[in-house]
C-alpha cells in the first residue's frame, strides 16, 4: 500500500521502518517461546543469527520519525546479532542442533498429533534468518539504538517473570 501511495502521491514523504525481532521485558510470542523451552532446538549447519531491537528503541525511532521526518526505508535493528546457541547460553538453557530433514519430520508428526502448532515450514524460519544492517538508520536517519543485540536480549531475559524449569 505504501508503494502504491508513494507512486500516486510522490509529494508525500514516507519514513518506512523494517524492524527485526522486537524484544522487551514483557514480550511473549512464538519467537520468545523458542527461547524459553527447556531445550532450545536449533539447526545443525547454521548459526541461526537473530538481529534484535528493544521495544523502547522502536518507540524512540517512531517518535524521532514524527518529530524529525526523514523519508526513506530503514532497517530497525540494534548493533550485532546473537546466534540461537548464544541465546540459549545467555538464558541458561541447553542447546540442541538437529539436521533440518529430521526436524521437519518431527514437527510434522508433532503437529499431526496436535502437540504443537509449528509445522515443517517453521524450519525455514530458523534456517534462513535475515540479518539487518543498521548503517543507513544511523547515518541517514540519524538514529542509533540504545541497546545492542546482547543488551536487548539481557533486558528481555532480566525483565521476565521467574519461571521454574
Amino acid at each position: 500500500m505504501l508503494v502504491e501511495w508513494h507512486e500516486l502521491y510522490p509529494h508525500l514523504e514516507q519514513t518506512v521502518f523494517r524492524p527485526c525481532t522486537v524484544l522487551g521485558p514483557t514480550t511473549n510470542n512464538q519467537i520468545t517461546a523458542m527461547f524459553e523451552r527447556p531445550v532450545v532446538v536449533g539447526l545443525s549447519g547454521t548459526s541461526t543469527p537473530f538481529s534484535l531491537i528493544a521495544d523502547s528503541d522502536v518507540v524512540a525511532a517512531l517518535v524521532q520519525a514524527v518529530r524529525h521526518p526523514r523519508p526513506g526505508a530503514y532497517n530497525l535493528a540494534g548493533d550485532g546479532v546473537l546466534s540461537l546457541r548464544e541465546i540459549a547460553a545467555l538464558n541458561d538453557k541447553f542447546y540442541l542442533a538437529i539436521p533440518a530433514g529430521p526436524l521437519k519430520i518431527v514437527l510434522w508428526l508433532l503437529k499431526s498429533l496436535r502437540v504443537t502448532k509449528l509445522g515443517p515450514g517453521a524450519v525455514k524460519f530458523v534456517q534462513y534468518r535475515p540479518v539487518l544492517a543498521n548503517d543507513k538508520l544511523k547515518s541517514e536517519f540519524g538514529f542509533t539504538p540504545r541497546y545492542n543485540a546482547r543488551e536487548v536480549f539481557e533486558r528481555y531475559r532480566d525483565g521476565r517473570p521467574e519461571t521454574t524449569t
